[in-house]
């Protein structure tokens, strides 16, 4: 795995802002923290099978998780940590149903109005 590969569990564990313990339990124990932190530092290869598991709990795909998730991946392996954390989030929140993304949009505005 690339560094930015291992970062993409970490920052999308992030965004729920759950420990390694907390994101195992979520897995209902199919993966151990251990095995987890390994991914996340690189000692340890995602599979696609524990890729799948992940990404059901933290809500995005397994393509994102393995570092394969669409033609756009070269221009994420750019990202900072920061930007890739947010990028994971944003493509959570356009998820989310119609009158919670309008919600998230309206924050979204705020933020950036008050930033202008």
């Amino acid at each position: 795995m690339t560094a930015k590969k291992n970062m993409r569990i970490k920052a999308a564990r992030g965004i729920f802002g759950w420990s390694l313990a907390t994101l195992s339990a979520k897995t209902g124990g199919e993966l151990s923290t251990s095995r987890i932190a390994n991914y996340e530092s690189g000692i340890r290869d995602l599979k696609v099978p524990q890729a799948v598991i992940l990404a059901r709990v933290l809500e995005t795909t397994p393509a994102y998780l393995l570092g394969v998730d669409s033609p756009d991946s070269a221009v994420t392996e750019t990202l900072s940590e920061s930007q890739a954390e947010l990028l994971a989030l944003m493509q959570q929140v356009a998820r989310l149903n119609n009158a919670d993304l309008q919600q998230a949009t309206e924050v979204l505005k705020l933020l950036l109005k008050r930033k202008s």
